[in-house]
């Protein structure tokens, strides 16, 4: 009987994941219903186990999870502007605490199969290929302005990123657990094919530094990451001497920065600029922007998504451009929406989670680690980790990596 109720819990966490991850994919309304079903069933889990919730005060990033929202919350209330947007984060909160508390009462951890992520990772990879050859997917999709593939995620461009996040997991796992498996290793090949080829850069050189990250974590070499990494090198510049346009897209970048600081160094007026250089001015001026709002409010913030619904309406009579929906930087958003103290707050949770996780010392599953490392790292370009979709494949190894680490 015990060994039936292990085997349902494996394939009930396995079955979870697969479904989070197809939900994901599907889109924000699928993953948005998704979430507040296990967000739902997480607080009847919580009354259910009420007398036990004592428990909770030995997590460290819980408390300072907790105290993060509490602080989004009394801001709000204090400032007179509740905004709704805010239940939907919470959404998020009570999912962790859920796994916070579920971990301190469970002592076996459930491993992940594997062989789920090799087959999603297999089918993009396929259809991805399929879409650059082609120009569109198989189920009809069209490549986005004309160099930028989405698979399945139809108008979206953002197959690389999906495909990143799901590498380092895969590939540690591969390193550390699988003994041998031709396929994982042709498949994890494929997606940084795949991820050179789709158009977004970030994604690329996330990639490069977390495999930097995991050659520094990896102190003994085995054969098996010799002979991975360098397939890796050797894939690489095969893929810019085969495909040129897929060099000069990072050249470019390159190019476009040294532009921009050019231009900043001799004070030029940029917006005049816009129109014959590259997209890394609209990113520094959804920056630029995100820090002249952020000045309003040193210490505290301006609330809850202050910068999605305010940006334009605050910079209008003014000669700075270049707002968004959300300034493409974790860091800066919180700091203009919820200042100095809001952002020390988080970076405090953000030290706790990873550096208990370390403590763990649980190998196979460092690439859930490296997945939340790339995507939070200062200088990257991102989507608003508070929005539904985003936020929640962005929490989703918040998730994993609190399932997987064992408090000491």
């Amino acid at each position: 009987m015990d060994k039936i109720k292990f085997l349902k819990n494996y394939d009930l966490l396995n079955i979870l994941i697969i479904t989070y991850l197809l939900s994901y994919i599907a889109g924000p309304a699928i993953i948005n219903i998704y979430l507040t079903i296990i967000s739902i069933y997480c607080l009847f889990y919580f009354y259910q186990n009420k007398e036990k919730l004592i428990f909770l005060q030995k997590d460290k990033s819980f408390i300072f999870f907790s105290i993060f929202i509490l602080y989004i919350f009394l801001k709000d209330i204090f400032l007179y502007k509740f905004n709704p947007e805010l239940l939907s984060f919470v959404r998020v909160y009570i999912i962790f605490s859920f796994i916070c508390f579920y971990s301190l009462n469970k002592n076996v951890k459930i491993d992940i199969k594997y062989k789920y992520i090799v087959l999603i990772l297999l089918i993009f990879n396929i259809d991805s290929i399929f879409q650059y050859i082609f120009k569109f997917n198989l189920v009809g999709f069209q490549i986005f302005n004309h160099n930028r593939l989405t698979s399945f995620f139809d108008n979206e461009p953002i197959v690389g990123s999906f495909i990143m996040k799901l590498f380092f997991p895969l590939l540690t796992l591969y390193i550390y657990k699988i003994k041998k498996d031709l396929l994982t290793f042709v498949v994890l090949l494929f997606s940084i094919v795949v991820i050179l080829i789709s158009g977004e850069r970030m994604p690329f050189l996330q990639l490069i530094f977390g495999i930097f990250i995991f050659t520094l974590f990896s102190l003994k070499f085995s054969k098996k990451i010799i002979l991975f990494f360098t397939t890796c090198i050797f894939l690489i510049i095969s893929i810019f001497i085969i495909s040129p346009s897929a060099f000069d897209r990072y050249k470019d970048t390159f190019n476009g920065i040294n532009s921009l600081y050019n231009d900043i160094k001799e004070e030029k007026n940029l917006e005049s600029q816009i129109i014959s250089k590259h997209g890394v001015y609209d990113y520094y001026q959804n920056f630029n922007s995100a820090i002249i709002l952020w000045k309003k409010n040193y210490l505290f913030g301006n609330g809850y998504r202050y910068y999605k619904n305010n940006c334009n309406k605050e910079l209008e009579t003014s000669d700075i451009w270049g707002c968004s929906t959300h300034p493409h930087n974790i860091y800066l958003e919180i700091l203009s929406d919820y200042g100095l103290i809001g952002l020390s707050i988080y970076l405090i949770f953000l030290y706790k989670l990873l550096v208990n996780f370390l403590k763990s010392d649980n190998k196979k599953y460092y690439g859930i680690f490296l997945t939340i490392l790339v995507t939070s790292v200062p200088f990257v370009t991102s989507p608003s980790i508070f929005s539904s979709h985003y936020g929640s494949i962005y929490f989703f190894y918040f998730f994993l990596l609190r399932y997987y680490t064992v408090l000491k």
